[in-house]
């Protein structure tokens, strides 16, 4: 099989709609806040969601295939009264895959809180504590 053929092969199986090699992923923004409103300006280098804001006690989230050289990236600025702080929600990491989006599939869960950013760790089971504001 030539190299032209295999490349195309690879991109059909990453674009079909139940992609065998470049995984599904969908990253939650929860708004833990008791009253005030979140703001999240979350992109990639080619992709800009634009600003959302995330009432207390809501979320936001969006999905996206993964691509098969590994280098998606997505980052967020998160604001609120109290400060802001810009970020990687996602990135291929094999430590933060592990515990953050640990499956094909999967749900990258991030909370915005008074006390700071935390990011639900699937090994544990619970938020752990990643950005004071």
């Amino acid at each position: 099989m030539s190299n032209l053929a295999l490349v195309l092969l690879v991109l059909a199986l990453c674009m079909s709609t139940q992609p065998l090699i470049c995984n599904a992923y969908r990253v939650h923004i929860e708004n833990g806040f008791q009253k005030a409103i979140l703001g999240a300006h979350c992109k990639s280098r080619d992709n800009d969601l634009g600003l959302h804001l995330i009432p207390a006690h809501s979320e936001y989230y969006w999905s996206f295939d993964g691509n098969f050289i590994r280098t998606t990236l997505y980052f967020c600025d998160f604001s609120w009264e109290g400060g802001h702080r810009t970020f990687d929600v996602f990135k291929y990491d094999d430590g933060f895959l592990s515990k953050y989006c640990p499956h094909l599939d999967s749900d990258c869960r991030w909370r915005a809180q008074e006390n700071g950013i935390f990011a639900y760790n699937y090994k544990t089971r619970q938020y752990d504590f990643i950005y004071k504001w």
